[in-house]
């Protein structure tokens, strides 16, 4: 037994030491939290561990993360940890995740994860639904805004009804149909945790003003049109109305009344049926809807339907027509008119036949009268009795070229204007509209191939449609071809003469025209002497029969290009640059080019350019001599060649005033800017010096002695030398 009880204490000893040396843990057990705007959540952790605690809970807010931290200072196995939303500023709706993310005790620090928690932070409802509206009718649909998609709604009234409450705009109907009456309508709205005590309430005034109705008795009414009649009008409403009547053609009829009924007076022109079109009760405003306007008044006319038929136009000397008025039954009839010589063969019968002494426009009038009411009718028509046109030609030939015209003079009589038709041999129709009674047909060659035309006229329409055939009267056309001349290509020669090169006629007799001589003018291949060199145009002319036409060839009689002469060969000494030296062309265009080097010329057509870039060695140039824009006179070439060398500095002089080697010369020394000379004797001694030399020192010292035979040592520097020259110089008198 005392062994079971020292058992019993080590297993209970070791379990304090597990547990004293355990790492801590914890997890989130409260469920998600709904707020409304504002308020506390108790999140809930359930823990283990050795006290005390600390337990971070971190969540996201519009400015970043926030850590919260709790200190538990007792041995708990549960603990509420209070949050306050919203965080800071921020402002409803809102949602938050709140996340457990560590705890420590005694033993150490466990990091946690997935253990987190909703927090919502719902806004209250902000519904906007207006304080009042004034309507005509008895319904009203709302026009409330949200700004809370997830709210909920309910719309209540004392009387009336709404189709859906629940919905944010629902339509009420009122209890009223025809008077004015408000109502006051009240919207709650609820959105997530704020309910109950925290939903929004708003509320309206409406006003329906009701609808007017109207109506028309209905009944039937046989007249003679047109003839006024009256409508019946009754209306339901507050006693003042303004109304529109239309009929059965849509034309409409505007009326009021301080009343509600009223008789009105319309002119209806035949049958007819009146309805009311629209109806505005001037009190409320309110207009009554298509289904509150009701019943009709018909009219139905007895007056006959008079007709005489179209206008008619009669040809020819024949002045009668057989009359086409309307036989309606039931009435009787009668033909008059108002133009003298005039007469018609039986007045009373709707067909009688009527004559004119002459050719004229006369009228008739058809009247008919009905046997019951004695409705009265009439219709009128005109006639024209005109005479037919006639036409004659001018000319009946003629003969053209195809690339021109003829003209067909006409001369036309009767009413016009006329159309004429006509027709060729291939038997192709024509069609001319004339204003005027003499007229000019215009037939164009250019339309017809050569060869022999035949056009004959077939009839003449007059202006009232009258038209007369047309026999015997015929045009004979004769269209020549038109010859299409090539005097060859334009060319340019060398020299004054040419050898032509134009297409021989396909049809008629070529003629050469220009200034100069032609061995032949009627060779198309002839030769040509010009008067002088230049530019000129030589026709070739082709005639066949009417046709003329010609064509232009350009000759270019061109000079050689004189004289051809790029100068002399040159060498130049510590210098890139030159001026070139060509003769200029009297005839012609000349050119520099450079045949070999890499020089460049500043003006190539220049036959004084500048050229440049002369670097050490042998440039060989071109000028040449050319005519522009002509193969025909060859060019011409001459060459210089320019040496381009460093500067030489001599090794001896013999100043004797021979005339030959008496002065020190630096070939190129003109070339070298801010030189300076230096003569020095065998001992290192200077015993002369000049700048800007000018390759003038004759042997001279600085005092003015002429030095003695022997050996000396000069140098030379300057701008253009990136080292002096260092040379000896022996100096000789025999």
């Amino acid at each position: 037994m005392k062994n079971n009880k020292n058992l019993f204490s080590l297993a209970l000893l070791l379990v304090n030491c597990i547990a004293l040396f355990s790492q801590p843990t914890a997890k989130i057990i409260s469920n998600d939290v709904r707020l409304c705007e504002s308020g506390t959540a108790d999140i809930i952790i359930e823990l283990t561990g050795q006290q005390p605690f600390d337990i971070d809970l971190r969540f996201l807010t519009n400015s970043g993360y926030v850590i919260q931290r709790a200190h538990i200072d007792q041995q708990v196995s549960e603990f509420t940890i209070p949050i306050t939303f919203p965080y800071a500023d921020e402002k409803a709706p809102l949602e938050y995740t709140v996340e457990l993310i560590k705890i420590t005790d005694r033993n150490g620090t466990t990091d946690i994860t997935d253990e987190k928690v909703k927090v919502f932070v719902d806004d209250k409802s902000q519904i906007t639904i207006g304080s009042t509206a004034i309507v005509c009718g008895r319904s009203f649909t709302t026009n409330s805004q949200s700004l809370s998609p997830n709210a909920t709604y309910l719309w209540t009234c004392t009387t009336g009804t709404f189709d859906d409450p629940t919905k944010l705009n629902p339509t009420f109907t009122g209890t009223n149909t025809t008077t004015e009456e408000s109502y006051t309508l009240v919207l709650e709205s609820k959105n997530g945790a704020c309910k109950d005590g925290n939903s929004v309430t708003q509320s309206m005034l409406l006003t329906l003003k009701g609808r007017p109705k109207g109506t028309i008795t209905t009944e039937e009414d046989i007249i003679c049109a047109p003839a006024d009649r009256t409508v019946n009008l009754n209306f339901v409403g507050n006693g003042s109305y303004s109304y529109q009547l239309i009929n059965t053609a849509g034309d409409t009829f505007d009326g009021t009344s301080n009343s509600d009924s009223k008789l009105e007076t319309l002119t209806i022109m035949d049958n007819d049926k009146i309805q009311l079109y629209s109806l505005t009760d001037n009190s409320s405003g309110c207009q009554a809807t298509a289904s509150d306007l009701t019943g009709e008044k018909s009219f139905i006319n007895e007056t006959p339907n008079t007709s005489v038929g179209d206008y008619s136009t009669v040809c020819g000397e024949e002045r009668s027509l057989i009359l086409s008025g309307s036989d309606n039954t039931n009435t009787t009839g009668e033909w008059t008119t108002s133009t003298p010589g005039v007469v018609f063969e039986n007045a009373s019968l709707h067909n009688s036949s009527v004559s004119s002494d002459t050719y004229q426009e006369i009228d008739a009038s058809w009247t008919e009268t009905t046997e019951n009411l004695g409705c009265v009718n009439s219709a009128d028509t005109k006639i024209l009795f005109s005479e037919s046109p006639t036409l004659s030609l001018a000319k009946n030939k003629d003969q053209i070229c195809e690339n021109s015209s003829t003209i067909l003079p006409l001369t036309l009589k009767g009413n016009g204007p006329w159309q004429v038709r006509y027709s060729d041999d291939s038997g192709k129709q024509y069609s001319e509209e004339i204003d005027t009674n003499n007229h000019n047909i215009i037939i164009n060659g250019e339309d017809l191939s050569p060869g022999t035309f035949n056009y004959s006229f077939t009839d003449i329409t007059g202006a009232n449609g009258c038209i007369t055939d047309l026999t015997d009267t015929t045009f004979n056309l004769v269209v020549d071809e038109l010859p299409y001349p090539f005097a060859g290509e334009d060319q340019t020669v060398c020299g004054r003469e040419v050898v032509l090169e134009a297409s021989k006629p396909f049809v008629g007799v070529g003629l050469w025209q220009g200034k100069g001589t032609f061995i032949d003018q009627e060779d198309p291949n002839t030769t040509f002497t010009a008067l002088n060199f230049g530019t000129q145009d030589l026709q070739w002319i082709i005639v066949n029969g009417a046709c003329v036409a010609e064509d232009l060839v350009s000759i270019n009689f061109l000079e050689a290009p004189y004289p051809v002469n790029a100068g002399s060969d040159t060498t130049i000494y510590v210098s890139t640059a030159m001026t070139l030296n060509a003769l200029p062309l009297e005839t012609g265009i000349g050119q520099w080019t450079v045949a070999s080097g890499n020089s460049k010329i500043d003006d190539p057509n220049n036959p004084k350019s500048l050229i440049s870039n002369l670097e050490k060695g042998q440039h060989i140039l071109t000028w040449t001599g050319y005519i522009q824009n002509s193969e025909a006179c060859e060019s011409i070439e001459d060459e210089i060649t320019i040496i381009s060398k460093d500067i030489v500095a001599p090794s001896g002089i013999s100043p004797n005033g021979d005339g030959f080697n008496d002065v020190l010369k630096l070939l190129g020394a003109e070339n070298i800017t801010n030189n300076k000379l230096s003569v020095f004797n065998q001992h290192g001694k200077l015993i002369y010096s000049a700048t800007n030399y000018e390759n003038d020192w004759n042997g001279i010292d600085n005092g003015g002695s002429k030095l003695s035979p022997g050996t000396y040592y000069y140098t030379f520097e300057g701008d253009q030398l990136k080292t002096p020259i260092k040379n000896y110089l022996i100096i000789k008198y025999d």
